[in-house]
Order: C-alpha cells, then sequence, then structure tokens
C-alpha cells in the first residue's frame, strides 16, 4: 500500500500538471543522470584512472545529454564522485529546462505549448508500464516466499525485505526510463490530411435516354428442403434484354 500511494502520486502529479510535474520531471532526470554517473565511475580506483570521454559518450546515448566539465582539457574536470555527479546533474537542469523551451516554441490552435502534455505523456506511460511490471514481481515472490521457512526464516520478513528492495529498483527504473525518452522525445507535426473525395454518382437519378442495363442472372436458389444451392451452369439463364421497339412520342405520331 506505501509503495502504491507513492506511485499514484506520481500519477497525480502527471494528470494535474502545472509546477509540481515540472518540479518532480526535474528531479527524476537529476536522480537518474547521477546514478548513472555514479555506476559509471564505481569501477574505478581513483579519479585518475577515469575515461571521462566514455561517460560522456554513454550520458549522451541515454539522454543526449552533454556534459562540459567531462569534455577533454576542460578546466572544471572533477576531481571525485560528488564532483562528477554535481557537473552532470548541472547539464542536465540545463538541458532539461531548453527541451521545456523548445517544446513550448510551438503553439496550438488555444495558444498552449506542448512541454506539458508531453511530460504528462511520458509520465504516464512510464508509470503505468514500469508499476504493472512490479505487481507482477510481486505476485512470484508471493507465491515463493513461504520457501524460506525452510532455512529458519520467516516468509513475511522476507517479503517485505525483498518487497522494499524491488522498490528501490523500480524506482531507479521509473527515473531511467522517464528521463531517456523524455529527453529523446521529438515533436512532429503533420499537415491535415485532405477530406476524401465523396462519391456524389448515387446523388443524381439516371437520364430517360439511358440504356437500361441487364440485371444478373441468379446463381443460387433455395431448394425442396428450404436449403440455399447453387443453380447448375446450364441452368443459368442469361439475363434477357427486350427487345421490343419503344412506344413514339406524340410528336413523332402527329409528324408521321
Amino acid at each position: 500500500n506505501q509503495q502504491r500511494e507513492v506511485i499514484y502520486s506520481l500519477r497525480s502529479f502527471a494528470l494535474e500538471g502545472g509546477e509540481e510535474l515540472r518540479s518532480e520531471a526535474r528531479k527524476m532526470v537529476e536522480k537518474a543522470v547521477g546514478r548513472r554517473v555514479e555506476l559509471g565511475l564505481a569501477d574505478y580506483e581513483s579519479p585518475e584512472q577515469w575515461d571521462l570521454a566514455a561517460l560522456q559518450q554513454d550520458l549522451f546515448m541515454q539522454y543526449l545529454l552533454p556534459v562540459p566539465a567531462f569534455a577533454d582539457g576542460a578546466a572544471d574536470r572533477p576531481g571525485d564522485v560528488a564532483q562528477a555527479q554535481a557537473a552532470s546533474v548541472e547539464a542536465a537542469t540545463e538541458t532539461f529546462d531548453a527541451k521545456l523551451i523548445e517544446l513550448d516554441s510551438v503553439i496550438d490552435e488555444g495558444g498552449a505549448g506542448f512541454s506539458h502534455r508531453m511530460l504528462s505523456l511520458v509520465m504516464l506511460n512510464v508509470l503505468d508500464e514500469k508499476w504493472k511490471d512490479h505487481l507482477y514481481d510481486l505476485d512470484q515472490l508471493r507465491n515463493a516466499i513461504h520457501y524460506r521457512s525452510w532455512g529458519q526464516k520467516d516468509p513475511l520478513v522476507e517479503y517485505k525485505q525483498e518487497a522494499y528492495t524491488m522498490f528501490v529498483d523500480l524506482m531507479q527504473d521509473v527515473y531511467h526510463t522517464f528521463a531517456e525518452r523524455f529527453m529523446k522525445a521529438q515533436l512532429v507535426l503533420n499537415e491535415p490530411e485532405p477530406e476524401p473525395m465523396r462519391d456524389i454518382t448515387g446523388l443524381f437519378p439516371p437520364q430517360n435516354n439511358a440504356a437500361p442495363q441487364p440485371s444478373a442472372a441468379p446463381t443460387k436458389r433455395y431448394n425442396a428442403f428450404g436449403i440455399l444451392e447453387d443453380i447448375p451452369l446450364e441452368e443459368q439463364a442469361p439475363p434477357k434484354v427486350s427487345d421490343e421497339p419503344k412506344p413514339r412520342d406524340r410528336k413523332d405520331r402527329k409528324k408521321k
């Protein structure tokens, strides 16, 4: 229930929009970038061994995020993980704000931009997708947690610990997925398609001098038992066309 309250509070921000949504979205991007930098530098023993070019490439591939402090020959090269995280988070905040300005530069018919709609759409999709997967994982854990009692462990305590760890991983996944999708989102406006031309042939009655079209011969009939069956080809008669001359008009009779 506590996990559900956290997810539903984020969904309420996404549905209502406004500054709360922008604030939460900005925090997600900052946490995702800071976590990415921490994991990228965790395998090195000292800052002298850091491969900031590879880290810069990773951030750009994941979030389209350039970090000036990670460039070759940068004067403000970070000396520890905290400084590297601070530099990347600052760059992420500037890129996020620039993304909002870019989305708001396009105005709809009502004079509103598209940043809040893009934020809401991406956040709702990510939350719903990840939350459904998390609920499925919790069901699998609940079905198998009773086996922990064989190792003299309380299944309820084990379930709470495992569920909390899974929820922490869930939130990290939500932060990363939202930041990746939103920073890469592009607004494409298509030209309205022209309305298809209406078929107006049936609106006008046929002219009096139009030749009558022969009706197609029937190919099916009902037998004595009331079953619909095909008519043999030799019994199918071609449509009859009347060869009788048409009666002349009164004017033609007078001339005659």
